[in-house]
């Protein structure tokens, strides 16, 4: 998913993101390239989501994992399976609850696409 020339560069970024997580959101969402630990730094990091990291309208979308998922410090190491991640869990719970919550958390992988 090569970005296109014409993209804003959010998109951009965001579909940067996509190609170099093989297109799984959830790899862009957990990127471990935030910069702590043993991960490397990646500078288009806090914009991965395609919008901007303070946005308001992001920070409802992601709800309460907004701080976590939006703060480098609170991101789990690079070495840790997501299967230990307590924002993945939510998620992974999320998503095997049908109704509003699933459809939340569609759009976050979605984020203005």
């Amino acid at each position: 998913m090569i970005a296109k020339a014409d993209q804003y560069p959010l998109k951009a970024i965001r579909a940067h993101c996509l190609d170099c997580a093989a297109g799984n959101t959830a790899n862009v969402r957990f990127c471990p390239c935030h910069g702590t630990g043993e991960a490397s730094k990646c500078a288009l990091w806090p914009f991965r989501f395609g919008v901007k990291p303070n946005s308001a309208s992001l920070r409802k979308r992601l709800g309460e994992d907004a701080d976590y998922l939006l703060s480098p410090d609170r991101m789990p190491p690079a070495d840790l399976p997501l299967e230990k991640c307590e924002a993945w869990i939510r998620e992974q719970q999320r998503r095997e609850t049908p109704g509003a919550e699933s459809h939340r958390v569609a759009s976050i992988e979605h984020v203005h696409t």
